[in-house]
């Protein structure tokens, strides 16, 4: 601790020490805000826009029907990992030719690298207390902002449902393949069984239109009447039996089409961006007073340190 004498006496020295160099301190930093402001004026200006949405609870179009909430950190969180993706940053640079923007040379080998880094400057995502997620965008073209963030917003519902349905294509092009299958066996045994019943010259065989099934209770009767051809009996419940496999198969595929037809829930647009006039960046006040800041404490350093020679 020091003593009251001790404090006035320190005092004393920074008051001499201000006393001494109060030019030097007074004109140093004003050159220095000076130059920002003028420095400043070159700067290009920079002119942001976003929009807010929010991710739906479930990808199901059936659920969100019955339910449609807004999803909860999980759900945010997934929509967030989409619009970081490269995916989206491709379509966007593809878009608004950000490759010419950046002054961007492919012939570059890390000209990729280059893009990721301006992009992620430029575009932003947050994720927020109440589980939407901010999209911005900022660019020395205010327009070219608020297109940027709703294109965004806009190709993000094809990139979750190409994402989402990928591994329901493979499902719906194996339950299609098993019921074509199941079908072809049941023609075949359907074609097989019109030709046992020509070939025994069946009168009064009735079809069932439009399908061209057989009406296998008649032939079945007709069948029982001529114990001699217990084969055909056999072979209509054989048929029979393959044509319920057909139908569980073709229950399935039915299942499976729906939902690869059925389009993935849209995210929730609380806000789309509006172009915005005003300015970000450069900030006059700010650049002054940084530049201002600085000068005044390497003056003060180099006042001090001729002091002490």
């Amino acid at each position: 601790m020091f003593s009251q004498g001790e404090q006035k006496q320190e005092s004393i020295q920074i008051v001499r020490f201000i006393q001494q160099n109060k030019k030097r301190l007074v004109l140093y930093p004003t050159i220095a805000i000076i130059i920002s402001v003028i420095i400043t004026f070159f700067i290009p200006k920079q002119y942001a826009s976003s929009g807010i949405v929010f991710p739906p609870d479930h990808p199901s179009l059936d659920n969100n029907i019955s339910n449609p909430n807004f999803g909860y950190d999980i759900e945010a969180d997934r929509l967030l990992q989409i619009l970081q993706s490269n995916t989206i940053m491709d379509s966007v640079a593809k878009k608004f030719d950000l490759f010419n923007y950046y002054e961007l040379d492919k012939k570059d080998l890390d000209w990729r690298d280059k893009l990721t880094k301006e992009y992620k400057s430029d575009v932003q995502f947050e994720r927020t207390a109440y589980m939407s997620i901010i999209i911005s965008a900022q660019t020395k073209d205010p327009q070219l902002s608020a297109d940027i963030v709703n294109y965004i917003i806009g190709i993000t519902n094809r990139v979750r449902e190409k994402l989402y349905k990928q591994n329901i294509l493979t499902a719906y092009n194996k339950a299609s393949e098993d019921f074509l299958i199941q079908k072809h066996i049941a023609d075949s045994m359907l074609f097989k069984l019109k030709k046992d019943i020509e070939m025994l010259h069946i009168s009064g065989l009735v079809l069932l239109a439009p399908s061209a099934h057989l009406n296998f209770d008649y032939v079945s009767k007709v069948n029982s009447d001529q114990p001699e051809n217990i084969n055909l009996g056999e072979n209509i419940l054989k048929y029979r039996h393959q044509l319920d496999r057909q139908n569980d198969f073709e229950g399935k595929f039915i299942r499976v089409k729906k939902i690869m037809e059925d389009p993935v829930p849209s995210i929730y647009v609380l806000d789309h961006a509006i172009v915005s006039y005003k300015k970000v960046l450069p900030s006059f006040t700010i650049n002054a007073l940084i530049s201002g800041f600085i000068a005044l404490l390497l003056t003060i350093l180099i006042s001090v340190f001729k002091a002490e020679q």
